[in-house]
């Protein structure tokens, strides 16, 4: 299973561009990652952090934007936008503000999937998460700067959804 991921990962790493920060304990060296691979990625607006952990029956992921975007001016309309999303998008993984105020999607996927279908564990594990934070990342920015309450957020993602495409212009982006 370890060796079915990290092949995953490496593809995926060198496919996307992302920065991979893995886990190294040896000897009198104990890393400061805790989880078993920790991946940076950028988009345009936004950086995002993504935390992997491999058991022998699945691989759990964390995605989530770096640096906190919550805080107590915004968390209620962040969350308002968060819950929405989920009602939007189908896919193995769900959005929510955890206890650190950060926004993550956790997906985990089982092991019949990384062993079995290496495509659809790339897509659930990488490109899902990164396709909808790319989406997002105008209102998590808008919301998390208190620009936009959550019914614009949720205004323009519904365009964006419905039409494929939104005229930034027409928000003040």
């Amino acid at each position: 299973m370890k060796v079915a991921t990290e092949k995953i990962i490496n593809e995926v790493c060198k496919e996307l561009g992302f920065q991979m920060i893995k886990a190294v304990n040896d000897g009198n060296v104990i890393s400061f990652v805790r989880d078993d691979y920790s991946l940076l990625y950028r988009l345009e607006h936004i950086s995002l952090q993504m935390s992997l952990k491999v058991n022998e029956k699945n691989v759990t992921a964390l995605i989530f934007p770096d640096p906190i975007m919550v805080n107590c001016q915004n968390k209620e309309r962040i969350i308002k936008f968060i819950n929405h999303i989920n009602w939007l998008t189908l896919a193995f993984g769900h959005f929510y503000v955890d206890t650190n105020n950060d926004i993550a999607y956790a997906v985990k996927i089982p092991d019949y999937i990384i062993l079995n279908y290496i495509n659809e564990a790339k897509a659930q594990l990488f490109r899902t998460p990164i396709a909808f934070y790319t989406d997002i990342q105008i209102p998590l920015m808008k919301l998390s700067a208190c620009e936009w309450d959550s019914e614009i957020a949720i205004k323009y993602i519904n365009e964006l959804y419905s039409n494929g495409f939104v005229s930034n212009d027409d928000y003040g982006v």
